[in-house]
């Protein structure tokens, strides 16, 4: 009797397991970067650190600081994309890094209150790295709130930023 109980556990505890990692329905995650917890929660802090600085360097406009650590997009040229940090004297590099900015100074003006909700790593064929770090932020106001994702590439051992959406 206690052979069965324990076969039975067995099964179901081996079953719950089976499908634990997340994704649609019962297919395991396949895009995710699997870390111990301590390194996702240092590269979590990190990302979050450029995010505050990218925060004052929008508010005091430096675009010149904030190029430093926002990702080259390959547009209009696609060779290097996330490889690379900004070149402000490209008037096209230098207009991406002037809406990123514009963006973020927008978006910590219409919302002041923040929640961090979400990171995660992700494999991603884009950049030499092959990662992509996700981090979600709730944005408030009281009345409103809105969820805003930072897309960030390690390149070397700097975090730039690639996208606020």
């Amino acid at each position: 009797m206690r052979m069965t109980i324990a076969l039975f556990l067995l099964l179901f505890i081996v079953q719950s397991t089976a499908h634990a990692q997340g994704g649609i329905g019962n297919m395991p995650r396949e895009d995710l970067v699997l870390v111990s917890a301590i390194a996702r929660d240092s590269l979590a802090d990190e990302v979050y650190a450029k995010i505050v600085q990218l925060r004052t360097f929008a508010a005091e406009n430096k675009i010149d600081s904030a190029g430093q650590i926002i990702a080259y997009n390959g547009a209009p040229i696609k060779d290097h994309k996330w490889a690379r940090s900004l070149n402000l004297t490209d008037p096209i590099e230098r207009a991406r890094a002037q809406s990123l900015l514009d963006k973020l100074k927008k978006i910590y003006q219409d919302f002041p209150e923040l929640h961090r909700e979400y990171f995660a790593i992700f494999k991603n064929k884009d950049n030499p790295a092959g990662q992509m770090e996700l981090y979600q932020i709730k944005y408030e106001n009281g009345k409103k709130s809105r969820m805003v994702s930072y897309s960030f590439y390690p390149i070397g051992d700097v975090m730039m930023l690639g996208d606020i959406q």
